[in-house]
């Protein structure tokens, strides 16, 4: 692999130039995010979270190595970030890059998790299996392409619900943290904090799925491993 990186690294320094001269305006973010999330894990394919500072501290260490005209550059970050997009796609197919399940990207304000992309399909009705004492179904919608129920008790609720695969999920982490948990080969993506609302995300079989809610992120995440196709 390292092999590989350096090579590209020659490829790049022969094309950045002109490629930094070129309108980069309409690149699009995601594409920006993916790409750096892949050239940071060139070397490590176990990465999970990749942060914003990592992404921009890559960045500028690699085009650091030059000279001139680029050492000089003061445009947005956007424009920096060119970089990763030519290494990334370069090397995409000797990565395999579509191994990697989740991408989750912080910002100071918001997160984004991206899933594998999936053709839109039908969904299926699901069963909750742990259903907190005292919660009573409140609410159910059905359709073809998502499933939702609401259950409360008193001013407590939580919602589940399951859509086919949109292959972004943004968070709003003004207020709110998450982690990543693995059980049975499914990662749990715990988010929020509990004065502002909080949720366990995850992806199976091509469908999201979304338990929220204002109780206990354990509770959460209990009836978000019960959660069962039918």
């Amino acid at each position: 692999m390292k092999e590989n990186v350096r090579s590209l690294e020659e490829k790049l320094n022969r094309i950045i130039d002109e490629e930094l001269k070129k309108d980069v305006s309409q690149i699009d973010d995601q594409l920006v995010m993916e790409c750096c999330e892949g050239l940071l894990r060139m070397d490590n394919t176990d990465r999970y979270m990749i942060t914003e500072s990592e992404m921009k501290d890559s960045i500028d260490s690699l085009v650091g190595q030059k000279t001139g005209s680029v050492v000089k550059i003061t445009k947005p970050l956007k424009i920096l970030l060119i970089a990763a997009i030519i290494m990334v796609m370069l090397a995409i197919a000797s990565l395999g890059y579509a191994q990697y399940k989740h991408n989750i990207f912080n910002f100071s304000d918001h997160s984004t998790i991206l899933f594998n992309q999936s053709d839109r399909k039908r969904v299926d009705d699901f069963e909750v299996q742990f259903i907190p004492e005292g919660f009573v179904l409140n609410y159910e919608s059905k359709n073809k392409y998502e499933c939702s129920k609401e259950y409360v008790k008193g001013d407590d609720f939580f919602s589940v619900s399951k859509q086919s695969n949109t292959n972004e999920f943004d968070i709003n982490t003004e207020y709110k943290n998450f982690k990543a948990v693995q059980i049975n080969g499914i990662d749990y993506v715990e988010y929020g904090e509990e004065n502002h609302g909080q949720g366990v995300l995850w992806e199976k079989d091509g469908y999201q799925y979304v338990v929220a809610g204002n109780i206990s992120t354990q509770d959460l995440l209990k009836i978000a491993v019960s959660v069962r196709d039918t």
